[in-house]
């Protein structure tokens, strides 16, 4: 079977040429693809047991297509949280931490072998899967435990509505992993979701086919405009040309338009797998999250909604002027998993120190996740400053100012804020320490040392600010009251001394 398969990859080599596109990358495109008329089927199926075979059989198909006997890693991660759930879960002594911390060595052992035998090398591999299958069965571990308690205890929604009270058969595990929708590169989703949709339940009751066909097309487009913009432009704007010495013979501000060009261009790549793995779940329903509304005659009516997930958003990313909101659009399931699945899960830990620095832990944990490139740890700690000074401006109403200022200074925060996103953005695609030192030194460090100031300032300099006005945070901002209350405030003061 290996033999076939190897073969009918090599058929495939002169058609990925005159894309312009690696093998492996064409071949992962396929095998997106393939997911959409696989959808379509799933629609006449309404037997729990076969939408479960169905799922799992097609899932592994395409997964061995594209890494082989690679997925074997996949398996040895799912068989050892099966035996987690069923011998360990819900003990006094256990924790599903452990069950996190085992697979992420699991996950380290495909990251280590990759950074041995293909060093500073983006093709793909087993690691794309295998981090997407490690969100969803660590998640699975935390909403599992979650199932033992009642609503009235949870203090944030999500949990509350992703909590698995019923034990995970070993067929259900084995399809939530492999689903073909998400079988080759994602995206993470729940557990409880994916049940409710193999079981048609709930809202999956019944799930308007032409609607999903109409709602996927706009991500389908998306990704489509993604790689006209990425093939086109990639030449004139390679990323690894910062980290050369000709980039140094460039004007400085040259150098800002470039990188950040690059790096929009190079995320394009990410954006069109992303765009895909998402309206294939659109397409088949399971991104399906309608909404019931109440018309003026008291009747209720149903508008359907496929946003129950999403892979990215990228308007959010180029757009929003907080770095933050930015940082939350790029691989939004992930971050999705990082939010519910990690850092709010620090709350519960006996450890004061980690409990108090659970967001920095938070990214410390990213940066396991995606590997052991040195320059992970440095990126991720970057990315952690420039998260606090987001959230700190957020304290002090900087942004939501911001939507009442003039145009010219909303285009100059948002050029600011996603100019630090692609700065070490670049850092990301450039993988190894000597690029990404020589990319620095090109810049002369003005970002970072930029970046390190401004948090120093915000964190330990600046005092607490004053609260510009008494509306709460959301509600349009009144600036015509900023200088009414500085003079009642001091029309206060002077009767006080008087």
């Amino acid at each position: 079977m290996i033999s076939m398969v190897m073969k009918f990859k090599e058929s495939l080599l002169p058609i990925a040429s005159s894309l312009n596109s690696p093998l492996d990358q064409f071949i992962l495109l396929i095998c997106i693809f393939s997911s959409f008329p696989l959808g379509l089927i799933n629609y006449f199926i309404k037997s729990p047991f076969i939408r479960l075979v169905y799922g799992l059989i097609t899932g592994m198909a395409l997964q061995f297509f594209l890494y082989e006997f690679d997925i074997i890693r996949c398996v040895i991660s799912i068989l050892i949280t099966y035996v987690y759930i069923k011998f360990f879960a819900r003990k006094s002594w256990s924790s599903p931490f452990y069950l996190l911390i085992i697979l992420l060595l699991s996950l380290a052992y495909d990251h280590i072998v990759k950074i041995i035998y293909k060093y500073g090398d983006w093709s793909v591999d087993i690691t794309v899967i295998h981090m997407i299958v490690l969100c969803k069965l660590s998640a699975l571990g935390f909403s599992y435990e979650d199932g033992l308690k009642q609503d009235s205890e949870f203090v944030n929604e999500y949990q509350k509505t992703k909590k698995v009270v019923e034990e995970p058969s070993f067929l259900e595990l084995f399809s939530y992993t492999f689903y073909y929708s998400s079988a080759v590169a994602g995206p993470y989703f729940d557990f409880s979701d994916f049940k409710k949709f193999i079981y048609l339940k709930e809202e999956y009751s019944i799930i308007p086919t032409l609607q999903a066909i109409y709602y996927s097309l706009y991500d389908l487009i998306t990704a489509f405009g993604c790689t006209f913009i990425f093939l086109n432009y990639k030449s004139a704007y390679d990323v690894n040309l910062v980290c050369k010495p000709e980039f140094n013979d460039y004007y400085f501000f040259y150098k800002i338009y470039y990188l950040n060009i690059a790096m929009i261009i190079n995320g394009m790549k990410y954006y069109l797998v992303w765009k895909l793995t998402t309206s294939a779940n659109v397409f088949n329903g399971l991104a399906y999250n309608p909404n019931s509304k109440v018309n003026e005659e008291g009747e209720t009516t149903i508008e359907h909604n496929f946003d129950k997930f999403n892979a990215v958003y990228i308007l959010k990313i180029l757009f929003n002027p907080n770095p933050k909101q930015k940082i939350e659009g790029w691989n939004h399931q992930v971050h999705i998993w990082l939010k519910y699945h990690v850092m709010l899960r620090f709350v519960n830990v006996s450890s004061k120190f980690i409990k108090n620095n659970r967001i920095l832990f938070t990214y410390m944990v990213s940066s396991i996740w995606h590997g052991f490139y040195p320059v992970y740890y440095w990126f991720f700690l970057d990315f952690y400053f420039v998260d606090q000074i987001s959230s700190m401006l957020e304290k002090d109403k900087f942004f939501e100012r911001l939507e009442h200022s003039s145009y010219i200074l909303q285009i100059i925060c948002n050029f600011i804020g996603l100019h630090a996103c692609n700065y070490l953005g670049v850092t990301f695609a450039l993988l190894t320490f000597e690029n990404v030192l020589n990319y620095y030194k090109n810049m002369y460090f003005i970002p970072n040392i930029c970046v390190y100031l401004l948090y120093i300032y915000l964190a330990f300099i600046k005092t607490e600010s004053k609260k510009i006005t008494r509306l709460d945070p959301g509600k349009p901002l009144d600036l015509s009251k900023i200088g009414k209350e500085s003079s009642l405030s001091k029309d206060t003061k002077e009767k006080k001394l008087s």
